[in-house]
């Protein structure tokens, strides 16, 4: 019985090393994993965090106040990379413009007109508020104890200190922050606010009416999960279209049903263009099934425009050709499915599709501007979020010049027959 039981074994595991894509998700898919994650999320990305800042806070010489200045140096001496937004213009449109053709993360601070006098008000009205405080505590505690022309000055004091608080009202300095709500927004707001706490705390001494407030950066009124949509969308179609293409031709390859090709009039044109309508149209289905989902289950408001529906297409013809390539120099079909895991997983990752790019090590955020899956990204939410035509078409450009390369070479290295 030993002797089965360890023949069997044995059997098994030999069968397990021969199994390409066995050994890939068993060993190396988690130490890429391994490697992506530390290296992403390893404390080496960048030091600083790239934010516009609008200063809307000017004095009569049309120059920003001494507060704001001091505000805006103590961003840019701790985590953020600041870059100035002119008062005069519309700082949405500035930001898009400045982000060029093919975009970028965008985030928007707006300090207010009236940042330091309000400011300065709030500062002296806590401070008063102090005083009178300790003022009317100190005539409960100690009144009695008095002679009446003291206790007649500390109540003249008193009202004093009530008669001047009048003068300063209370209200709130709100600092506007707009961003797209990516994963990243939450950590940059936590980091926002501790630096406003620290920055007003070191000028009135208490809790002061200086708050930051996150926006959405789209005009439409939409919901976290709207902004994921872009990068949901451009994860499934470029998996859909590398690692679908790549499965099913190697599986036509190890059936003969290509072989058989070579008998018909069936062209590799032919071939290559049926692979791109059947992964364009899946991939149609396959958005039109996740956006039902989540309107009924998130009540998701954006809606793909015709720009957006573009870049589906434009897509699916990229990754296809991709997935066609490692078709094309890979006979076994789990050897090629082990590939197209290999190269659509870190894809993901290295893109930025689900985090911002500066959290990622330098050498990783040039890698991620060679690869189609971040203009496909980018490009979706420029298109439906955002709403910038400029940047929209820009990544565009950029996809449908990938597109055409990869899909010639998909249908070059196509073969009916294996030499």
């Amino acid at each position: 019985m030993r002797k089965r039981v360890l023949a069997i074994a044995s059997a098994l595991f030999r069968n397990w090393i021969r199994s390409r894509s066995g050994v890939f998700f068993s060993f190396l898919f988690p130490v890429m994993l391994l490697l992506l994650f530390a290296s992403i999320f390893g404390g080496q990305g960048s030091s600083s965090i790239p934010v516009y800042v609008q200063n809307l806070d000017v004095d009569d010489q049309a120059g920003p106040t001494n507060l704001s200045t001091t505000f805006l140096r103590i961003l840019n001496e701790t985590a953020f990379a600041v870059k100035r937004v002119p008062p005069e213009v519309d700082g949405l449109a500035f930001v898009k413009d400045d982000l060029g053709l093919l975009g970028g993360t965008f985030r928007l601070l707006i300090i207010p007109d009236g940042f330091e006098h309000r400011l300065l008000n709030g500062s002296l009205r806590a401070r008063l508020s102090i005083s009178l405080e300790t003022a009317q505590s100190f005539l409960e505690d100690a009144g009695g104890t008095l002679l009446p022309e003291q206790k007649a000055g500390v109540e003249e004091g008193i009202r004093q200190l009530e008669g001047a608080m009048v003068h300063f009202p209370p209200g709130e300095v709100v600092l506007r922050y707009l961003d797209e709500n990516t994963s990243s927004s939450l950590i940059v707001q936590s980091i926002l606010n501790n630096i406003v706490n620290t920055f007003s705390a070191g000028i009135v001494g208490v809790d002061s009416n200086l708050h930051v407030q996150p926006e959405g950066v789209s005009r439409q009124r939409l919901k976290s999960v709207d902004y994921f949509l872009p990068a949901i969308i451009g994860a499934f179609v470029m998996t859909n279209g590398i690692i679908g293409v790549t499965t099913n031709t190697t599986e036509f390859k190890r059936r003969g049903v290509l072989r058989r090709f070579a008998t018909t009039p069936m062209s590799r044109l032919e071939w290559v263009v049926s692979n791109v309508i059947s992964q364009t149209t899946l991939s149609f289905m396959l958005v039109l099934v996740m956006l039902m989902v989540g309107w009924v289950v998130f009540h998701l408001t954006a809606i793909p425009n015709l720009l957006a529906l573009v870049y589906i297409a434009v897509g699916s013809i990229l990754f296809s050709g991709i997935g066609l390539i490692l078709a094309g120099i890979i006979t076994d079909v789990e050897a090629a499915s082990a590939a197209g895991n290999a190269v659509a997983f870190p894809m993901m990752f290295v893109s930025g599709t689900f985090w911002s790019p500066e959290i990622m090590p330098a050498w990783m955020q040039t890698l991620g501007n060679y690869l189609p899956l971040t203009y496909l990204s980018n490009g979706l939410r420029s298109a439906f979020i955002l709403k910038h035509l400029p940047s929209a078409l820009g990544n565009l450009a950029v996809l449908a010049a990938m597109a055409t390369v990869l899909i010639l070479l998909g249908s070059l290295v196509t073969k009916w027959q294996e030499r």
